[in-house]
């Protein structure tokens, strides 16, 4: 079976943080990352694909990936890019849970990223503290252009289990798993779930996958089949039903109604 390229937290130094400043002549096939990343570009030109949207590339975009985008670039003009990844453990809970899927900004200043530049030479002891604080600073920005809501739900448990939900729906999470994870007994979780959200656990776990099935279906050429287990099912037939009941359409006719 194909798999999309995936990124892993190998990249990423021992305090969670990568950075980098290279060229890019050619392409890069769709890929996602276990991590979070932040591309600026300073140079260049071309397009990129991040879920089911196409941003033009040009100097001074920013592009905010979290761990469940996929990605796909291609090169116009070489592209110079200043590269930023991190694990969430730098990020609050609060930045966390109002952080919206991968996005672009045009013309975003550049003067984080010199700072950021000019400290990696130094790299001292200071430069990890340097690097998360501009980063959040970055992540704001992100949040204030486009975020859907402000609101936050305040019960910490829930913020806690759908930040895990976002981050590893591609893996086989139980409702076991994530009340562990949250410190709360399963069947307490599962009630408490329902009420702040209006949903079980499994609807909220199966929507997950189903909407990134679908920009799957969208952006690349993989199967149904593929797409299917990339998302997160281990049935095909389950995932066949439950995304006809949700899209009205099977994934394959889905996947032709796709703009050309």
């Amino acid at each position: 079976m194909q798999d999309i390229l995936r990124k892993t937290n190998k990249s990423l130094d021992r305090s969670g943080v990568f950075l980098t400043h290279h060229h890019l002549k050619l392409g890069i096939d769709i890929h996602w990352h276990e991590f979070y990343e932040i591309e600026y570009i300073t140079a260049g030109s071309g397009k990129v694909y991040i879920n089911d949207k196409a941003y033009e590339l040009r100097p001074n975009t920013l592009l905010f990936l979290s761990p469940v985008d996929f990605e796909k670039i291609e090169v116009e003009n070489s592209l110079s890019i200043v590269n930023l990844a991190f694990s969430g453990a730098i990020i609050s809970t609060k930045i966390s849970s109002l952080l919206p899927y991968g996005c672009a900004i045009y013309d975003y200043p550049s003067e984080i990223f010199d700072i950021l530049l000019r400290d990696f030479k130094i790299y001292d002891e200071w430069f990890y503290q340097k690097y998360t604080q501009l980063v959040n600073c970055v992540l704001i920005d992100v949040i204030r252009k486009f975020s859907k809501s402000t609101k936050i739900i305040e019960t910490s448990p829930i913020i806690k289990a759908l930040h895990f939900m976002d981050l590893n729906f591609k893996n086989q999470i139980s409702l076991e798993q994530i009340s562990r994870h949250v410190g709360l007994a399963p069947t307490y979780f599962s009630s408490l779930f329902h009420q702040k959200m209006n949903t079980t656990f499994k609807e909220y776990l199966t929507s997950l996958r189903l909407d990134y099935a679908a920009k799957l279906l969208v952006i690349s050429d993989f199967s149904s089949t593929e797409i299917c287990y990339t998302s997160g099912f281990n049935d095909f037939s389950s995932f066949s039903r439950a995304f006809k009941k949700r899209f009205s359409l099977s994934p394959s006719e889905y996947k032709k109604q796709k703009p050309s």
